[in-house]
């Protein structure tokens, strides 16, 4: 994931258990600095602009930061988060951080608290318990899951209830989600792997979710020149940005004007990995 909180640009470099951040896009990674590097596979940071909040994915924690004179400084860990902590957001409308448990269909809830950072409730999502569900996204007041037992679930989050609203069929092909975001008139999905569990990378748009199994969408993934897994969408300087994984690994950068996209920009491409970063990738494993 890329996300910019303030001024500062975070990148979760999930396979290299880390998270670095920097003021730029244009230094080169060396040269950016490092925030974490005791998390093992973590996916995403969010931050309410007192704390910052990230998963620590396959260490089954939550940690907590806070910025004191330009330091970043680990105040909280969360332990036992167990299910695979995958994606954390912060929802300014109800003043909380949501972060899922991928395999348990656990959502935690935390609230900041004059600095102090508690966990306030548990809430479990029966219908993706026992799924793999990589994240969620806020869109129009409603909180959209992707995509545990082939569906996508739009669940009323502001209640309280975290009730299923409507259940949206996807096609076997892109069963394996990573992320969902709504762009102007278009929903915008990128997924990992087929119901087959095979890699099988795709990022498309399309206006009714309703229409995704008649595979009435649009097929964005040469459009951007991806040769990886899109993963995560952010939106930050006007623009969205889209981070690549596994065979590449990327970020794309690109603009909608009136569901038209343009000027559609490649940051840090890497082809393929080299033997130090798969050593680095399995250290922690």
């Amino acid at each position: 994931m890329i996300n910019k909180i303030g001024d500062d640009y975070f990148i979760n470099d999930c396979w290299h258990h880390r998270i670095i951040y920097n003021g730029n896009l244009l230094d080169s990674i060396e040269k950016w600095n490092t925030l974490t590097e005791d998390i093992i596979g973590g996916h995403s940071i969010a931050s309410d602009g007192g704390v910052y909040i990230c998963d620590d994915t396959d260490g089954s924690k939550i940690r907590v930061f806070k910025k004191e004179n330009s330091i970043f400084k680990e105040t909280q860990i969360f332990d036992n988060i167990k299910g695979r902590p995958h994606f954390v957001k912060y929802d300014e409308n109800t003043k909380a951080f949501y972060i899922i448990s991928s395999m348990e269909g656990k959502i935690y809830i935390l609230k900041n608290n004059n600095g102090k950072v508690e966990i306030t409730n548990i809430k479990t999502i029966s219908e993706i318990n026992n799924t793999y569900t990589r994240s969620f996204n806020i869109i129009d007041g409603y909180m959209y899951f992707v995509s545990g037992g082939g569906y996508i679930r739009k669940v009323n989050y502001i209640d309280g209830s975290f009730e299923i609203v409507e259940s949206y069929k996807v096609p076997d092909n892109m069963v394996g989600m990573n992320f969902i975001e709504k762009i102007d008139d278009y929903f915008y999905l990128s997924s990992y792997t087929n119901s087959n569990g095979e890699i099988a990378p795709m990022f498309i748009r399309i206006k009714n979710i309703n229409e995704l199994t008649n595979k009435n969408y649009e097929d964005l993934y040469n459009l951007f020149g991806f040769d990886g897994a899109p993963y995560y969408i952010s939106k930050f300087d006007n623009k969205f940005f889209v981070t690549e994984v596994d065979v590449s690994s990327s970020i794309k950068c690109f603009e909608v004007n009136n569901n038209e996209i343009s000027n559609i920009e490649t940051y840090y491409y890497t082809k393929g990995h080299t033997e130090e970063s798969q050593k680095r990738k399995q250290s922690r494993y």
